[in-house]
């Protein structure tokens, strides 16, 4: 694709195709330049709270060859119903509790294939310096249960290593949340 083909995001600056109406990155429709940053609409809201505020968890790792039954052993064991997947400290995927119903089930030799087989690849991640509407979008729109949340500074998703990680944001945090600031 030639880059005079590609529109910045004035919101994350994410690269996307000229006619597109939302931005791939942040979901921000593009026909509204207009309308006052994020960080003004949601000042005095609880939504414009850190990803701190919902509680990532901490999450296992294992690399892209190993077999699905030492994820599942790390699901069973682990709350937060996903396991990282790397390749040489890099991030690779995602192989979560859904990843086994919709994607492994019905797959007779299951167990000692690897989890690079059925893993998410490439997940979406957040920064724990973005807010809770940022995160709250993006898993909505993306219909995303469990995000990694990386450190401020890492500067693009594909050069995300295990270090970088400093938890999972799950569906069930982020309904914790809205309910504890919400319905209590």
């Amino acid at each position: 694709m030639v880059s005079s083909d590609l529109l910045n995001c004035p919101s994350c600056g994410e690269h996307n195709s000229q006619g597109s109406d939302r931005c791939s990155g942040c979901l921000r429709p593009f026909g509204q330049s207009d309308l006052p940053e994020h960080e003004t609409l949601f000042s005095a809201s609880p939504f414009s709270e850190s990803l701190a505020s919902l509680k990532p968890i901490q999450i296992s790792a294992l690399p892209v060859d190993a077999p699905v039954s030492e994820a599942v052993e790390l699901l069973r064991d682990n709350i937060s119903g996903a396991v990282l997947v790397f390749e040489e400290e890099r991030l690779m995927g995602i192989f979560t509790e859904i990843d086994i119903v919709r994607k492994a089930a019905g797959h007779q030799d299951l167990i000692n294939r690897p989890i690079s087989d059925f893993m998410t690849m490439d997940p979406v991640v957040l920064r724990e310096t973005d807010s809770v509407a940022v995160a709250l979008s993006k898993m909505s729109f993306g219909g995303f249960h469990h995000v990694p949340v990386i450190r401020h500074n890492v500067d693009s998703a594909e050069e995300v290593k295990l270090d970088d990680i400093t938890g999972v944001l799950t569906a069930r945090n982020a309904m914790r949340w809205l309910v504890a600031r919400f319905l209590d």
